[in-house]
């Protein structure tokens, strides 16, 4: 999904080829171990399924809605 992602935006290697799927798997390694630093749910997995946003984690969501508005990427 984040492969698909970056080249939809126009994101490429510099000879113009697509992200390699292992350096997106990268990215998303780094990025889910981030949020789950920042406690953003109220169980300890990350699983979407049966998961309730902890306080943090909706004072996070609120304040990204608030700065990025109805902006779509």
């Amino acid at each position: 999904m984040i492969q698909s992602a970056l080249h939809a935006k126009g994101y490429r290697m510099p000879g113009g080829t697509e992200i390699p799927l292992d350096d997106a798997w990268h990215l998303d390694l780094d990025n889910s171990r981030t949020l789950r630093c920042l406690a953003l749910r109220e169980s300890a997995s990350w699983s979407l399924r049966n998961s309730e946003l902890s306080d943090g984690g909706l004072k996070f969501l609120l304040d990204v809605q608030r700065r990025f508005g109805d902006r779509s990427y």
